[in-house]
């Protein structure tokens, strides 16, 4: 059921839907910058393009190290802090109530990021080296405010957030810079030919 300025309200998601036959995934990303959470793409068979692409705009970060849980806005303020052992349950405990839509194939109510190998070890016996040489987090999960469903086929985006108070101007913020393209979209200056 579509609302006023062509919102879909359905099953706790709030759903926008945009032209793109111009606008790319990669396009999409440039035009977010510090926003930018993630890109999925699609292939099937390991050659040709899938129907769907997704883009998160950055919302919340989790990231786990030890056992110290630490999750952030989307400017890297600290929000809270906390302890858990096991890394998914961490971010079960920070992930909003599950939403779902038929017309959104995308689950919000979702974290994308990873473990690291040596997470398995929370809940498997094996090998864990003593020191880590990378220095990276056991885990990093973003929480996305609004995720950019490309379907490819229908040459549309739809920007889908939680529907609660801030909805409509997350929505409105994302599509206003998605409209503005920039500089590094244009194409590389190569110069005239050599002889």
């Amino acid at each position: 059921m579509s609302g006023p300025g062509g919102l879909l309200r359905e099953g706790g998601i709030v759903a926008r839907a945009i032209g793109a036959d111009t606008l790319t995934p990669v396009a999409a990303a440039l035009r977010l910058r510090d926003r930018l959470a993630f890109i999925l793409e699609s292939v099937e068979g390991g050659a040709r393009y899938g129907r769907y692409s997704h883009v998160g705009v950055r919302g919340r970060m989790l990231t786990i190290d030890g056992d110290t849980a630490i999750l952030r806005d989307h400017e890297y303020r600290e929000l809270d802090r906390f302890t858990e052992h096991d890394p998914l349950e961490a971010l079960r405990r920070i992930l909003p109530a599950p939403t779902g839509s038929d017309r959104f194939p995308f689950p919000l109510s979702s974290g994308v990021g990873y473990l690291a190998y040596e997470a398995a070890a929370r809940w498997e016996r094996l090998p864990v080296p003593d020191a880590d040489p990378v220095g990276l987090p056991l885990a990093c999960f973003h929480v996305p405010d609004v995720v950019i469903v490309f379907d490819h086929l229908a040459q549309t985006a739809t920007l889908g957030t939680r529907d609660d108070a801030g909805a409509e101007a997350r929505l409105a913020e994302v599509a206003d810079r998605l409209a503005r393209p920039v500089a590094d979209e244009a194409p590389a200056d190569l110069g005239r030919p050599g002889d």
